[in-house]
Parts: structure tokens; sequence; C-alpha cells
């Protein structure tokens, strides 16, 4: 909670923090030890909803608790909320998991496809802003299901956080224009490491492979370390689509059962995988190590021409004799 002097008549004390609503009450809570939260309610709490962050009047102090009015709000927590559909008279609405009719979200509209039915779990898109005159408002996009069903719980956790599973369109094309693998121009002038074994250590249900390693012995007794990262940077330009979408999704999500990549699958699988016997481009950093594993000089080579075995970790003592099939490498 970031405090903030006005000035004027009475020094009034604004404040700045994340609003926890409880319904018809709420708390703005205090981002410094030892300074209590505020204590906010109607009229001024119909302005916010929970998480937004709020910028607070701060009144007197009553039954040990610091009183405070909402003039405010900074940012918005989220543009998509889940929760119940249920019927209010003529309107339908959507009311949050864990709140109660308080912060009820109007149905102003329903997606093509999204028909509603009482009692579902429902994504809403906000269109409208509470205020002390009206509740949020906005768009059912999806009706999710029942809320006992575990895919509908794992539709509602990617909803909420708004996590898309489908990419724009744009990023699927530019992905479409990519081959299936390395093109020979992309590995003419790169080193090939096919004379080595590379391999990566995951366990049996990873979806992604996009490092891997090496390790070969010198000739005075040390070891070199090859840790070779898949050359995302050579598919994926800056200012692209896919590019673009990346730095939204920031990273792959991980479920029970199932996975969100940040890159299309035609990425994410196949060309910036490290699949066993396939050749890929990667970026690979040698690292020296002595007798005893203590690191010493290290270099950068550019992307480097790898075909991965992929030993699981249970089985990587039994596999790491493993070498890519002849037949698979590029001639």
């Amino acid at each position: 909670m970031a405090p903030m002097r006005g000035r004027g008549r009475g020094r009034e004390e604004f404040v700045e923090g994340r609003l926890q609503h409880k319904g018809r009450f709420g708390f703005v809570l205090s981002e410094k030890p030892g300074v209590p939260d505020i204590y906010v309610n109607m009229p001024s709490l119909a302005l916010a909803m929970d998480g937004d962050r709020v910028k607070v009047k701060v009144g007197p102090e009553r039954g040990g608790k610091k009183l405070g009015e909402i003039v405010s709000v900074v940012t918005r927590a989220r543009t998509v909320a889940v929760g119940f559909l249920r019927k209010a008279g003529k309107y339908w609405t959507v009311t949050p998991e864990g709140s109660d009719e308080a912060q009820a979200i109007t149905a102003l509209a329903f997606a093509e496809g999204a028909a509603p039915e009482a009692g579902k779990l429902a994504a809403i898109k906000i269109d409208r802003w509470p205020s002390e005159n009206q509740t949020a408002g906005g768009t059912v996009t999806k009706i999710l299901g029942d809320a006992s069903e575990p895919k509908v719980r794992l539709e509602a956790t990617l909803a909420q956080r708004e996590i898309d599973a489908k990419f724009p369109d744009a990023a699927e094309r530019e992905a479409e224009g990519f081959p299936r693998d390395p093109s020979p121009e992309q590995w003419a002038d790169r080193t090939e490491l096919f004379d080595k074994i590379v391999f990566t250590i995951d366990g049996a249900d990873a979806k992604d492979f996009d490092d891997a390693v090496s390790l070969d012995r010198r000739p005075d007794g040390g070891w070199l370390l090859g840790v070779h990262i898949a050359a995302v940077a050579e598919y994926v330009k800056r200012g692209t689509a896919i590019d673009d979408e990346a730095v939204k999704r920031a990273t792959s999500v991980y479920l029970p059962g199932r996975v969100i990549p940040m890159l299309p699958p035609k990425l994410s699988d196949h060309l910036c995988s490290l699949r066993p016997d396939v050749p890929r481009l990667t970026l690979t950093c040698w690292l020296e190590l002595d007798a005893h594993g203590a690191p010493g000089k290290a270099r950068l080579e550019k992307p480097s021409f790898v075909p991965a075995a992929v030993l699981h970790m249970k089985k990587s003592r039994r596999s790491s004799t493993a070498r890519p099939s002849s037949a698979s490498l590029p001639r």
C-alpha cells in the first residue's frame, strides 16, 4: 500500500493498494509490515472489483479498524471472470466463485454458441466496469459446464488467467510457413555433432524437449560439457506475430494431462523440440570441467545440428549408450 499525502486543508491522506473484496465490505491490503489494512464498504466499494488496485482516501479509526473510501481504480485485476450463471429477474448474471451477489456481473450479451443454463460455470468478458449506480457487465464468451467435472475446472483455470489455448490466426499462418525440419541451407555452415551422444533427460510425461546435454572426456583427464538449447531465434524474429504472442504468453503452461505451449505446435512440437533421432538446430555452450567437475573456460557456438536421444530420468543409466540412427542424418 503506497501512501500519498494530499495537499491543502486538513492534509488528506491517500493510499494505493490491492482490494480484497468481501461482498458488502472489503480491505485495501497493506504493503508495509506493521501498517494495518484499510476497511472499505459501500457505496465506494461498488467502484472496484476483487483484486483491483485502488486509490483510497484514509479516514478515522473506528472499532479498531482504519476506515477508508475508494476514490478511484488505478488498475483492473482482470478483464475476464469465471463464475456461476444465475437468472436474476429478466437478466442473467455471472457470480464469481467465492463471491456473493454483491459482486455479480450482469450478462449484457452471449457469444454465439454460449446458451445460458442456470448453475453452470461460465466465462464472461467484462465490457462495462462497475460504478456506484450500476454493476459490472459483459459478454458471456463460453459456457464451461459443471463445476464438479475435472475438465471444466481446467478450462475455468485457463479462462480465469486469460490463457488462450488457440493461437491468433496471424501466428498460425506464420508457423505454417515453416518446414517440418530444418532446410539444408540452414545447417550447411553449422558444426555437425552427429558423432556425439547428445541427450535430453526429462520425466516420462514431459511434453517438450528444448534443451539437451553431451559429455566427453578431454585428453587432460577433464570433461567437456555441452549444453544445447533449441535455436528458437532461428525461426522467431522480433516484431512477428509469433514473437508478439510469445511475449504475451511468457511461458508454456502445464496442467494435468495438458500443456498450453508458448509457441505454435509447428515450432514447440517439431522445429524447436529436440526429439530423438531428428536433426535440430541449437545454440551450444561448451563448458570445460576438470577431473573433479570444477568449471573452467566456457564458449558459445553458433547453432549446431544435433539429433538427440531422449532419456527418461528413471532409464538414463540403461539408455546412455544410445546413439542416433544414421538413417535420420541429413544427406
